[in-house]
């Protein structure tokens, strides 16, 4: 193809840039920026003198400036509000490195939110390949973008991301887009790559300033990044046709110098990524390191509960959990380096993967069937030994066979996925269902916990973290691939699951409408079954039991795995080790209906009650991990975790402002890496949970005396606060639905991740503090009452489950919250007559596809009072409109009763049909007596003896106590005084305050 050929005369460097307002590329151009000639750190379009501003002095070279995550380019004062029917986007650009994700190169708009976000358009780069994008007055996006593994294109069938060409790294290319009256069309080098209708007939303008290189994450940070040499950019207010893109292109590449390029990547100031001076604080250590606490030949790891909150114990004692990881990557003196930070710091706890499949130096000590290179383990233990003489270790260890020597003899064995019409192999992976897998690595696993025990190490060791499928996180190998698992040993192990279930042919035929004569007849669902949607974002429970028995299948083989890994560690550590997972991940970020349905990780409320797992992890949420945002973590089921005594780890991967590619969930400077690691210490404090900083991305991210100085008072704090309670102090419970999950449909929806994720989202940052569960809790006549309970996604309710929530409302004249289609579902079907025998509310229901976004009326009454911030949800069904005469309506969809309040007999009931905001579910807190501390949609968590406070915007900042107490704020150390009950401060945004309530 012409855009992979028609570049440059290799090796000849062509004359100066020409200036593009010229010749025939006058008419229509707004805007024309060569890139070539900085004045006092601003560029100039020569036709118009418009001006192009800069921060960060970006060098220029070979013919463009140098864009990076350090310098910001943007154009303050272009107007396009008469842009609405034709544009034309163009850019020359080379990429420092191949692109990866996502990189923006023209942006005008804002992201304030999904509800609320403006973009005029977005010409951005999806792993090198071109795509622009816009939203539409709704603030739904449109235009030619990424999905998945695909470009979809309005009315056409996707295109895979692998069939659309992509530009090239350390070379010039020519970028551009065009949009005429509903139609993109995209090209790299004057050739087209895609093209076809946009969604939208017009775009929509706004008065933000144009950005150059760069765009904005959802919460209106920086991000999405381009690092590489940018020029000629240029923008018309009609569209360009082919011929005239390809004769443009021809003209401005004689100004480009042809051949590979080379653009050095910029480093942050200060960062020291091989560790080659020694900071002030690990320098002192140094000269008086500890002698060895750590004498007996084992030690006792236990978790307990202790000051009303899950604490970790190390031989008897209690023990401030925070913890050190190191890369994965690096070596062992790169080990030991940053352990010996943090050891410097005051750390103790400390944690390193080992692996067994393709990661770090470290992976290729498992040889063979009980054929072991330990030699390579005890020199990884021994380099954080070194580092901190008293160090507690859990070690990491990945169960993945090594590709080199199993997976030739197994190939069944390989994960299988099916994605658009095509089954494939995830090659090097083994599939979780594999039983020669589970035998395996349970020899290899007692092989290795033996021999970590006998060695002289074995007292530093406190407990095993077990890390099966995809990332060590227990989800199915390619299930971010496509429809997982059509492997033979899925299909047989699923066999054996329905056998072992139904026992009689008979019984599946009847349960499955099936006409199966053996129990070998029996397969995984096909793909077009597993597709099907029998009510639109729900399944049928009498129509999908095949799919439902597959969706319990996946989670069950997770479930047994890490029941046998833990019973094979307690085993043989005598029940004197730590065993912990990562799992609960039903809140992750980018969360949708097929990751949900497709990963296994839906058997939370059954794993949990495992006398032989101590603690559960998830990394701090990824997408909102900046300053300003919650920080909070994927599936920190905290009151699941308390109810049941287990402990639960943030694994808080940071990229520090020491990240090489800012943006994103990157912090910005020190200023903002401090704060966010302020935050992650409040938590521990505020919601009891145990933490550890794990330097994933880079060895040396924390290598910093400010940093760690800043570790060494969280740790001094915590050792100090040990005493104090951290008993919960919620008065709110989440109640997060598992069983739910099997009924969704695959089809993806905004909807069921606002559902889930959003209202975890809001419950950060409503002012009170809420505990999250999994609905099973009901049952355990220990959970304790509250007086607000959230239901965001119990579509499916058998009679059980509709029992323990009815007894546990009447206990305290509680408020229920229902979200969307409460009780839709049952072992009897669909019915929207059980929503109202479990809610209260009488609904009506509508299949045909609907746009659905909240209009709040003006009210007076308990809930209502705010209309702003619900997001639009386009085509979705069912829908559900409220016709109950004795429920006071608040809210409509589409003019049709779609929020309301109820007064029942013993309990209260609301119900919404699209998910809440912060300020409506504050109001709600309001209704049902909730204590509120704070109005300001800060984030905010809480218990009986602390309160952790980030904020989200500047200004005055008031947080009403419960009672009058001795406050002091701990990250400074200021007591603010005695027998206050209310807290007032002046803060600026993305500040972090820690206080201590002492009475």
């Amino acid at each position: 193809m012409r855009f992979a050929t028609v570049l440059f005369l290799a090796g000849i460097l062509l004359p100066g840039i020409v200036h593009a307002q010229d010749g025939p590329f006058d008419k229509g151009c707004r805007l024309c920026l060569p890139f070539d000639k900085p004045v006092d750190g601003k560029f100039l379009d020569p036709a118009t003198g418009m001006v192009c501003e800069a921060t960060g002095k970006p060098p220029v070279q070979d013919g463009g400036v140098l864009a990076s995550q350090f310098n910001v380019l943007s154009v303050p004062t272009l107007k396009l509000g008469d842009v609405t029917d034709s544009l034309t986007l163009s850019a020359w650009i080379a990429p420092a490195k191949q692109p990866t994700s996502y990189e923006t190169l023209l942006f005008k708009g804002k992201r304030q939110g999904a509800g609320s976000q403006q973009i005029q358009f977005c010409l951005s780069l999806c792993e090198g390949r071109p795509e622009l994008k816009f939203t539409d007055e709704q603030g739904r996006w449109k235009g030619i973008l990424r999905n998945a593994d695909t470009f979809t294109i309005t009315g056409a069938k996707p295109v895979p991301l692998a069939d659309v060409p992509a530009v090239e790294a350390l070379r010039w290319n020519h970028v551009a887009a065009t949009f005429d009256h509903g139609h993109v069309t995209l090209y790299i080098n004057g050739e087209k790559t895609l093209s076809g209708p946009a969604g939208t007939e017009r775009l929509v303008p706004n008065d933000y300033p144009l950005l150059i290189a760069e765009g904005q994450a959802l919460s209106g940070h920086r991000a999405y990044i381009f690092t590489g040499l940018v020029s000629n950019v240029r923008l018309y207010d009609r569209a360009l046709p082919p011929d005239e893109m390809q004769r443009l292109y021809a003209h401005e590449r004689a100004g480009k110098p042809a051949g590979t390029l080379k653009i050095a990547q910029p480093l942050p100031e200060g960062y020291d990524p091989n560790f080659e001076q020694r900071l002030p604080l690990t320098a002192e250590y140094e000269k008086h390191i500890p002698a060895t606490t750590v004498t007996a030949k084992n030690c006792r790891a236990a978790v307990a509960m202790h000051r009303g909150a899950p604490a970790l114990f190390v031989n008897g004692k209690p023990v401030y959990p925070m913890m050190f990881m190191p890369s994965v990557w690096v070596d062992t003196e790169q080990t030991f380096n940053a352990s010996r930070d943090f050891a410097a710091a005051g750390v103790d706890l400390f944690s390193d993967m080992i692996a067994t499949n393709l990661y770090g130096p470290c992976h290729d000590w498992w040889q063979g069937i009980g054929q072991y290179d330990f030699q390579q383990i005890d020199d990884r233990m021994g380099a954080i030994i070194r580092a901190n003489p008293n160090a507690r270790i859990l070690i990491r260890l990945k169960l993945d066979p090594p590709s080199g020597w199993w997976h030739k003899d197994h190939p069944g064995h390989t994960p299988i996925y099916f994605r658009d019409g095509q089954y494939k192999e995830h090659k090097n992976w083994t599939s979780l269902a594999s039983k020669e897998w589970e035998a395996l690595y349970s020899r290899m696993l007692r092989d290795f916990v033996r021999h970590v025990e006998s060695s002289d190490y074995a007292a530093h060791v406190i407990g095993y973290l077990p890390g099966g499928g995809s990332a060590s996180e227990w989800y199915y190998h390619g299930q971010d691939k496509g429809m997982i698992d059509y492997s033979p040993a899925a299909h047989e192990r699923f066999r054996e699951f329905i056998q072992a279930k139904y026992a009689d042919i008979a019984a599946v035929n009847a349960a499955w409408k099936t006409n199966f004569a053996t129990f070998a007849e029996v397969h995984v669902p096909t793909p077009e079954e597993r597709l099907t949607a029998e009510i639109g974002l729900l399944r049928d429970p009498l129509a999908a039991r095949m799919c439902v028995d597959y969706f319990d299948f996946l989670n069950d083989i997770s479930e047994r795995n890490m029941r046998n890994c833990a019973r094979i560690i307690k085993e043989e550590t005598g029940r004197t080790k730590l065993v912990g997972y990562f799992y609960g991940y039903m809140t992750l970020a980018r969360i949708h209906s097929w990751s949900l349905l497709n990963n296994g990780h839906c058997t939370l409320g059954t794993v949990v009650s495992s006398p032989d797992i101590d603690f559960f992890c998830t990394p701090t949420d990824y997408s909102n991990r900046r300053g300003g945002e919650p920080g909070f973590h994927i599936g920190n089921f905290n009151g699941s975790f308390f109810l049941h005594r287990k402990m639960f780890w943030d694994e808080a991967d940071l990229r520090t402002h020491f990240h090489p590619e800012r943006g994103g969930c990157a912090s910005e400077d020190l200023p903002e890496t401090l704060t966010v690691m302020q935050r992650a210490f409040g938590y521990t404090l505020a919601k009891g949970n145990a933490l550890w900083w794990f330097a994933l991305a880079g060895n040396a991210y924390f290598h910093d005396q400010t940093i760690m100085e800043e570790v060494a008072r969280f740790q001094n704090i915590g050792q100090q606060t040990l005493p104090s309670s951290k008993k919960p102090a919620a008065e709110v419970a989440l109640m997060m639905d598992e069983t739910s999950i099997a009924y969704l449909s695959y089809r993806a929806s905004s909807l069921v991740k606002d559902l889930i994720r959003g209202t975890y989202t809001c419950t950060t940052t409503a002012g009170a503090p809420c505990d999250m569960y999994v609905t099973t809790d009901l049952f355990d006549e220990n959970m304790p009452d509250y007086k607000v309970y959230l239901f965001p996604n119990l579509f499916y309710a058998d009679a059980r489950m509709r029992e323990a929530i009815d007894r546990k409302l009447r206990r305290n004249n509680a408020v229920a919250v229902w979200l969307y289609a409460p009780g839709l579902l049952s072992d009897k079907g669909a019915d929207v007559e059980q929503i109202k025998q479990l809610t209260g509310i009488t609904l009506r229901m509508a299949t045909e596809p609907a746009n659905l976004q909240m209009c709040v009326q003006p009210a007076t009454g308990p809930i209502g009072r705010t209309d702003t911030g619900f997001a639009a949800y386009p085509d979705v069904s069912p829908s559900f409109e409220v016709t109950d005469p004795g429920a006071k309506i608040f809210g409509t969809v589409n003019e049709k009763p779609a929020l309301a309040v109820k007064e029942l007999d013993g309990w209260r009931t609301v119900y919404s049909l699209t998910p809440l905001t912060s300020d409506l579910l504050r109001e709600i807190y309001d209704y049902a007596g909730v204590h509120v501390y704070t109005r300001t949609n800060d984030v905010l968590a809480a218990n009986a003896g602390f309160v952790m406070l980030h904020t989200a915007s500047s200004g005055e900042k008031s947080i009403r106590l419960p009672a009058a107490y001795t406050v002091t704020e701990l990250l400074s150390g200021e007591k603010l005084g005695d027998n206050i009950s209310v807290i007032e401060e002046s803060l600026p945004a993305e500040a972090t305050r820690v206080y201590q309530l002492a009475r």
